[in-house]
């Protein structure tokens, strides 16, 4: 049983790339500046490059990429969606 929650997380967060890299990429989203979008490649640069170095890396591991993705991925699809996100990004200096 194990082995299918590892490989169901692995997969979540393949999907979670997938996904996220198509939006960014995706020319009608313009709502996102081109340095939020360049530092949110950047992450997800570096989470495909730790995902196909350790494919045999357990569950947890994969979900806590996937949340370290989320939190800079998140405020910035909310924003571009419309929503009022008070918070910074890391991108942006205090």
């Amino acid at each position: 049983m194990r082995i299918q929650e590892n490989l169901d997380k692995r997969n979540e967060l393949f999907t979670y790339i997938s996904n996220v890299t198509n939006t960014v990429q995706d020319p009608r989203v313009v709502s996102i500046e081109l340095e939020e979008k360049e530092h949110l490649m950047q992450a997800i640069d570096a989470t495909m490059t730790w995902y196909e170095d350790n494919p045999d890396a357990g569950g947890v591991s994969f979900e806590e990429k996937l949340k370290q993705l989320q939190t800079i991925s998140g405020p910035l699809f909310n924003r571009a969606m419309g929503f009022d996100i008070q918070s910074p990004g890391p991108y942006q200096a205090s």
